[in-house]
């Protein structure tokens, strides 16, 4: 007699296990910021915040003059993944602001934020070899994320 209540109330809990898991694993990624940046329409490369940050490098050297860098953040707690108030800011290895580059608060799935890759190439030559790091943000925004380094 006790076998048939075991098995039924082992069966229960085994089902509620795996449910639990399922939903935290499907609910575990809904809240992640990602950003991906293009050089036209040719992606360079994407990250996920709730991967390990793999700082990239922009290599311009090669960048036609007349091409432009596009990059896409959507964020996780902004109404339709978009924030309000973007910023795209280029600073030296010293953490001083270089440029900054504001864009308007869209609505829809247009989030595009294009900046001319000739005002980055000019900002490279007028630095010289100093290390040069593009960074986004954006109001309620807990702090500003490093996108890539130039």
């Amino acid at each position: 007699m006790k076998l048939r209540m075991f098995k039924p109330t082992f069966v229960k809990a085994f089902m509620l296990a795996i449910i639990s898991s399922m939903v935290f694993a499907v609910t575990a990624n809904a809240g992640v910021d990602s950003y991906s940046i293009y050089l036209n329409n040719k992606l360079l490369f994407k990250q996920s915040m709730d991967k390990p940050l793999t700082l990239q490098s922009l290599q311009l050297d090669k960048a036609n003059p007349n091409d432009e860098l596009v990059i896409y953040y959507t964020q996780c707690n902004a109404p339709n993944k978009i924030g309000s108030g973007r910023t795209i800011v280029v600073k030296d290895a010293d953490g001083k602001k270089i440029k900054e580059w504001k864009f308007e608060d869209v609505k829809g799935s247009n989030n595009a934020m294009m900046i001319p890759v000739k005002e980055l190439i000019a900002l490279q030559k007028k630095k010289g070899a100093s290390s040069l790091a593009l960074f986004y943000n954006a109001e309620k925004l807990e702090k500003e994320q490093k996108l890539a380094s130039l």
